[in-house]
């Protein structure tokens, strides 16, 4: 079987590269005769030759895009060294954990327009820190940053008071705990027993989460909300108190989840009445087939007409 199949393959295979090198051969052929030939030729011929011109021409420019690639690459600027020797890290840095944001501003090309713009505040050691904001408001270029994804257009970015920019690539320890919508995926319980895992687990660390669900982050030392720039930095509960921008996330959120439960709830109750009613009915159907050897009284009151 499987020898056969491998023979009928190659032999499609055969058949269709044959075709197409009497087509390649065709077009070629049209187009040498077009270069060298007088007026003479007919409208069609031209036709042809100019058709399979403008493939050839489509399939260079497709093919082109390899060297425009390697041409990029050659021009494409260094990435920071792991190490380097003048700037040798002690092994237990960094000790704190503590981040200083001065001034941050960031995009990716030169130019493009900056995503994160002048951003400046301080994560203490062993806080919790929850950033927060709308889709595409840079709280992914933030953390990009801190691992040196994306170099800062200007700005300083100071781990234990050490510009990151002037040392290597490689941060050592776990004073640091950057989660970026690691509970995406989760339902809400699975999402709160692991809050509180972090809790425990990680008090000694400084924890930067950026969070799917913004009730999520509500526990948190300190919200940071992103909007291109910095709009609030400050404790939950005091952003809840007044008419912040975190405080109209949290209600926004709120109600859509609200919305959204509502939804579900009638979505189950309506699938378990039709779910009964089936059943309801399949119960009488199978009452009426052991009935049919019965007198009409009863066929009557099993058919609802009596």
């Amino acid at each position: 079987m499987m020898e056969s199949f491998f023979e009928n393959y190659l032999k499609l295979v055969d058949t269709d590269a044959r075709l197409f090198f009497h087509s390649n051969a065709a077009i070629e052929c049209q187009c040498y005769e077009l270069k060298h030939s007088c007026h003479t030729h007919c409208y069609s011929s031209y036709c042809f030759a100019s058709g399979g011109t403008f493939t050839r021409q489509c399939d260079m420019s497709n093919q082109i895009v390899s060297v425009k690639r390697i041409k990029q690459f050659m021009h494409i600027s260094q990435e920071p060294y792991a190490i380097i020797e003048d700037m040798r890290l002690p092994a237990s840095w960094p000790l704190q954990g503590r981040i200083e944001l001065e001034n941050l501003k960031v995009r990716y090309r030169p130019n493009a327009l900056f995503v994160l713009k002048g951003i400046t505040c301080t994560f203490n050691e062993g806080t919790r820190i929850g950033v927060v904001g709308r889709t595409g408001s840079g709280k992914s270029t933030l953390i990009s940053a801190l691992f040196r994804l994306v170099d800062p257009e200007s700005g300083r970015i100071l781990i234990d008071g050490l510009d990151i920019s002037s040392i290597g690539v490689l941060l050592r320890r776990n004073r640091i705990l950057v989660l970026d919508e690691a509970t995406a995926s989760i339902d809400s319980a699975i999402d709160a027993i692991l809050q509180k895992t972090i809790c425990a687990e990680f008090t000694r660390c400084t924890a930067i989460i950026i969070a799917h669900r913004v009730l999520t982050i509500t526990v948190s030392d300190m919200v940071l909300v992103l909007s291109y720039e910095l709009l609030e930095y400050d404790m939950p509960s005091k952003l809840m108190e007044t008419n912040s921008a975190f405080s109209k996330l949290v209600s926004e959120y709120g109600s859509n989840y609200k919305r959204n439960s509502m939804q579900s709830s009638r979505k189950v109750k309506l699938t378990l009445l039709r779910k009964r009613k089936e059943r309801i009915d399949d119960d009488q159907a199978i009452f009426a087939k052991k009935l049919q050897k019965s007198d009409g009284f009863y066929m009557g009151f099993v058919d609802g007409q009596k």
